[in-house]
């Protein structure tokens, strides 16, 4: 594990992702397949705020089991065809869930990384992109937004460098015993207090060109975890999967959802269980990713 860095995150944004986070899980609630106002809500609130930053955030719309769903994304400065990479989050939940950890806490980072980026640079060769669709009954579906989105970059022949899926950030525990992992993995930590960097053997490189901008940045240790999702299925559980299945590296941070977090898909992950300080050192550290990531 890498050194950690001093800190560069702020209570003001711990505060903004806090804000994010009560407002999807809090006030909008549970935003599942049938909860259709709710989901229309969330993806408003998500472009209102990209777009309070400066950012023109559109509605992506496509029809799924004939109702009508959207991603909400941030195109480069320069247009479509400037994107390198892609930083994704999805903002939908089961239905018995508010949904704080999954995915409310990767959608704050994903406004906020915007916000920090802004138009010009690091930013300027990144599209953000919060998917609906990721949770049941669209997991693995052509109606999940990811894997519209993902189809829809290869299509155009775009020349990604790859993407990063932001998948559950923000539930930490110093707690002994506090981690697990599958059963044909070691993640050889015992506490969960950590965020692990997920990828196939195919993006491994673009995946540890990463987590090392990351941990020079942020002072949050991380892990890695590289396999084959047909070894180890549960590392293909989010929406970094649309993009391997069209050929473009992926991976995902996470806090390790159920392997860490008592309150997955429950109806308690709500807001006050999450680590706001630690959310803000997500940022921070994607930020320095991004910054080494441009061309």
């Amino acid at each position: 594990m890498p050194p950690r860095s001093a800190s560069r995150a702020t209570p003001e944004l711990a505060a903004a992702l806090r804000r994010h986070v009560e407002m999807l899980a809090g006030s909008i609630g549970p935003r599942c397949n049938t909860q259709i106002q709710a989901r229309a809500r969330a993806a408003e609130y998500i472009r209102a705020e990209l777009a309070a930053a400066g950012l023109a955030a559109e509605l992506q719309r496509f029809g799924a089991k004939e109702k009508d769903f959207a991603n909400v994304a941030v195109e480069p400065r320069d247009g479509p065809e400037a994107a390198r990479l892609v930083i994704g989050a999805h903002y939908d939940t089961v239905c018995q869930t508010p949904g704080a950890d999954d995915n409310a806490s990767g959608v704050a980072v994903l406004i906020e990384l915007a916000r920090r980026t802004g138009p010009g640079e690091p930013g300027r060769f990144t599209r953000f992109i919060a998917y609906t669709n990721e949770e049941r009954p669209y997991f693995r579906t052509d109606e999940r937004g990811s894997r519209v989105a993902a189809r829809a970059s290869r299509a155009r022949s775009e020349g990604l460098d790859g993407m990063i899926s932001v998948e559950m950030v923000g539930y930490y525990s110093d707690a002994p015993g506090s981690q697990s992992a599958p059963s044909v993995l070691s993640l050889g930590r015992s506490r969960g207090d950590f965020l692990s960097f997920v990828a196939n053997p195919s993006s491994a490189d673009f995946m540890r060109a990463a987590r090392a901008r990351f941990q020079a940045a942020a002072a949050l240790p991380t892990s890695e975890v590289v396999a084959a999702s047909t070894l180890v299925s549960d590392i293909a559980r989010s929406d970094h999967a649309s993009y391997w299945e069209v050929a473009y590296p992926a991976f995902m941070i996470t806090d390790t959802a159920n392997f860490r977090n008592p309150h997955y898909h429950q109806p308690s992950d709500t807001p006050d269980t999450l680590d706001y300080e630690r959310m803000a050192e997500v940022v921070i550290g994607l930020e320095a990713v991004l910054a080494g990531a441009s061309p």
